[in-house]
């Protein structure tokens, strides 16, 4: 079944909200933001926003977000990936397992892989959070962004951490006690506690 259904990536990723069905065609809200899953672009009020691939849209829609203030009652979004990233792998019953070069290998990565030099180029690495931190802010500011561009900004810049060395994804074979619930930190945002109001209403549409 295809459906064209206000996007919806919380519990199982992009799928109807009322069917439940992956969506195979186009993901769209209010005519202004568009996700083609066959071409892998996204469209923002009918021009081309972010040229993703495959992998990219799948960790994409994997991200998790959290949101706490800080002493001051400013609110802060944390996006991250889980540690190990299931479904994403071209490979059946493989996971890809993320671990951040600053804590080392770690778990069952320590055990299976080869001793490794975890360093990066940290100028980039934050270079990196600064763009992607302000992209997230010119979207917040527009039309009542769907939660899921944001999460597809911050997949591309994952990518971009993985690729400077912040970041390690390697493959392994699943475990059945592998927690996707765990996560590691990808960057946190800071937002005027005035968006929580409509942060609160994105994706606010209940899967059956």
């Amino acid at each position: 079944m295809e459906c064209a259904m206000v996007i919806a990536t919380h519990k199982g990723g992009p799928r109807c909200p009322q069917c439940r069905e992956p969506f195979h065609t186009i993901t769209q809200k209010g005519g202004r933001y568009e996700v083609n899953l066959t071409s892998n672009i996204l469209y923002r009020f009918g021009e081309p926003y972010l040229h993703m691939s495959a992998q990219q849209i799948k960790i994409a829609s994997r991200i998790f977000v959290g949101e706490q203030p800080d002493e001051s009652g400013t609110m802060s979004m944390q996006f991250y990936v889980p540690q190990f990233l299931q479904e994403v792998h071209e490979f059946a019953e493989w996971s890809l397992v993320v671990t951040d070069a600053d804590d080392g290998p770690i778990g069952r990565v320590m055990r299976r892989s080869d001793t490794t030099a975890f360093s990066y180029d940290q100028a980039r690495y934050r270079n990196e959070v600064q763009n992607t931190v302000g992209k997230l802010h010119e979207l917040m500011g527009t039309h009542d962004p769907p939660l899921f561009f944001m999460k597809a900004q911050v997949s591309k810049a994952f990518m971009e951490m993985v690729e400077i060395g912040k970041f390690h994804m390697k493959s392994y074979p699943s475990h059945p006690l592998d927690n996707t619930d765990g996560g590691e930190k990808i960057l946190s945002m800071v937002f005027p506690a005035s968006y929580l109001a409509y942060f609160a209403t994105m994706g606010n549409i209940d899967p059956v």
